[in-house]
């Protein structure tokens, strides 16, 4: 995790050079290390950041702080870092410069000399660092970890946006992409924002649906590139961690990134744990083992113990700036955190993001793609009952979802939410989600596949493991993501199969038996069973919570939820979980403003 705060004000203004000398000496005394510190300017790192991460200095107006790699370096299987350019135009032209050639988790600074309240900013394509910028008392601030920075210098409008955090509950897999803050600006990620007291204005550099529009050339077919461009992406973040830790699931992506993690060279040092489900049904062991002795990985196994939520366990859970309203993991993600720190371990690995981005979504859409292209009839007959097969659907549904793409009866998908827990009154629809905002013109298959993408963000949320090390997500790394967007639907499920081209590609590298898996273990029952033990915290910690305080939820259809027998009868486990994690995040953040307000 990088820790940074870059502060820009007016020094002729008195009131902004004492918020920012305020600032400046109370994240000194936290420990935190001043990288620039020039009049009208400043730029801090938190304890755990290097300050090699930050390219430029003083005498440059152009600061870029983060992790970057070489684009080419990486599409060659070699590793370098990314370079930023000195001869750029101006700041867009740098930017779009870091997008076409690097990559990486990184955010870009450039101030005007000539205008001091005037700063211009750009976050990485993926987001894999968070951004964000507010006002305060004429400093003009843009940091990493808000939730640090907020309490310390809080703009006067910080409030929580109801209606959107509503939206979350709904949908959190838009948690990555909307932030339910007022007062505060979050960068969209690939975006350049130019901020100064009157303004701000974005310009988009990098969209998932450019990415899907591009066709990448390459001289061997997807199946045999992906897994080196995969191996040489983790060969890249390897350079950045010593030890590490990962967990081997006994699932196809955590699998894809340990083979891959076998393949570095020197050969990563990273300690492998897989947890051991209570049930039949969710146990795993077979697939992970499998894996490991092929891979010849050192895996220790950790039994999963039967647990409950009370009000310790709810007032503890992850914090930050945006809710982890996407997260089922409670105490396995803390063990994990807790392993690490025993460790000594830097980094996290996970598989996050595959399903996504390999295609793990079984839709009649798919169906325009067949008739997309250059096929012949009989081929085309031939995918279409694949398809029908895959799906459940029959022929006719399939081939009706093939004729409204060619009508280009193509509407945005519809949100679907078979349970709806939050108030009637609150619009049922999507959260504002910029990654489908120029993606309409794409075949419905490629809005589905943009959309999974926008959910996979979440994973950036706050969890015990991001607080206590970097969490690198690799498969969601802006070459592997711009790579799998180019290739259509069809080309990654084949009409037949989730994730059937990946599949292909590491059969080689990966155990029969795992490549041909079909299904994943479940730890529904498990979990049920924690939150039907956990029913009267979470009665008292929702029903008389600040989401139903503020019309969020529909207490009725909580109620109903909230019930021993229900839970044990119905799969209503994320929607929980979702509320949960949602009421942590809106009370931590109404504490923090009445506490800022109060001093």
């Amino acid at each position: 995790m990088i820790g940074f705060a870059a502060l820009r004000w007016v020094t002729i203004d008195p009131a902004a050079n004492r918020a920012a000398h305020d600032l400046h000496a109370v994240l000194e005394q936290r420990g935190w290390r001043s990288v620039i510190d020039a009049p009208g300017w400043r730029l801090l790192a938190d304890p755990r950041t290097n300050v090699d991460l930050v390219r430029g200095g003083a005498a440059s107006r152009t600061i870029v702080i983060g992790h970057l790699f070489d684009r080419r370096a990486t599409e060659q299987s070699r590793h370098a870092f990314g370079v930023v350019p000195d001869d750029a135009d101006d700041f867009a032209d740098l930017c779009t410069r870091l997008v076409e050639t690097c990559w990486g988790a990184y955010a870009a600074i450039e101030i005007d000399p000539a205008a001091p309240d005037r700063v211009s900013l750009f976050r990485d394509p993926i987001g894999m660092m968070e951004c964000v910028t507010w006002a305060y008392h004429g400093v003009r601030i843009a940091t990493s970890v808000a939730e640090v920075i907020l309490p310390l210098a809080m703009p006067d409008g910080l409030g929580i946006c109801w209606a959107t955090l509503a939206q979350l509950v709904r949908f959190p897999g838009g948690a990555g992409e909307t932030l339910p803050l007022d007062g505060v600006t979050a960068l969209d990620a690939g975006c350049l924002f130019a901020v100064d007291d009157k303004a701000v204005r974005s310009i988009r550099l990098w969209s998932p649906a450019d990415a899907a529009r591009r066709r990448v050339s390459h001289p061997r077919p997807p199946r045999d590139y992906l897994p080196d461009l995969i191996d040489a992406t983790l060969g890249a973040w390897g350079t950045r961690f010593g030890t590490a830790i990962a967990e081997l699931s006994g699932g196809l992506d955590s699998a894809i990134v340990a083979a891959g993690l076998s393949r570095c060279r020197p050969r990563a040092d990273v300690r492998w744990f897989h947890y051991v489900a209570p049930d039949p049904q969710g146990d795993e062991r077979v697939w992970a083992r499998a894996t490991a002795t092929q891979l010849a990985l050192p895996v220790e196994e950790i039994a999963v113990g039967e647990r409950s939520i009370d009000a310790a366990v709810a007032e503890a859970l992850p914090f930050g700036l945006r809710p982890s309203v996407a997260s089922l993991s409670l105490f396995h993600d803390r063990d994990l955190a807790e392993r690490g720190r025993a460790l000594g371990a830097s980094c996290l690995y996970t598989g996050h993001g595959g399903d996504a981005l390999f295609y793990q979504f079984a839709t009649p859409s798919l169906a325009g793609d067949i008739w997309r292209g250059r096929r012949s009839l009989g081929t085309r007959l031939a995918l279409t009952q694949d398809l029908a097969r895959w799906t459940g659907c029959s022929v006719w549904s399939v081939s009706a979802a093939a004729l409204a793409d060619r009508r280009r009866q193509i509407p945005p998908p519809d949100p679907h939410f078979p349970l709806d827990l939050v108030a009637r009154d609150v619009p049922r629809r999507w959260p504002a989600l910029s990654s489908l905002e120029d993606a309409l013109d794409l075949p419905p298959s490629k809005q589905i596949h943009i959309l999974q993408f926008a959910a996979a963000r979440a994973v950036f949320a706050p969890t015990w493991t991001n607080q206590a090390m970097t969490v690198v997500h690799p498969l969601l790394s802006q070459p592997i993501v711009e790579h799998a967007l180019a290739l259509s639907a069809l080309d990654l499920t084949q009409a037949r199969r989730d994730r059937a081209l990946i599949r292909e590609a590491y059969a080689h590298r990966l155990p029969a038996i795992l490549v041909d898996r079909r299904g994943k273990g479940s730890i529904t029952a498990y979990y049920g069973r924690m939150l039907a033990r956990s029913v009267d915290v979470l009665r008292a910690y929702l029903l008389d919570g600040v989401l139903m305080g503020n019309g969020i939820l529909d207490r009725a259809a909580v109620e109903r939820v909230l019930d021993e027998d229900a839970i044990m009868l119905t799969n209503v486990y994320a929607e929980i979980f979702a509320m949960l994690f949602a009421e942590r995040w809106a009370r931590g953040w109404l504490s923090i403003i009445a506490s800022a307000r109060a001093s």
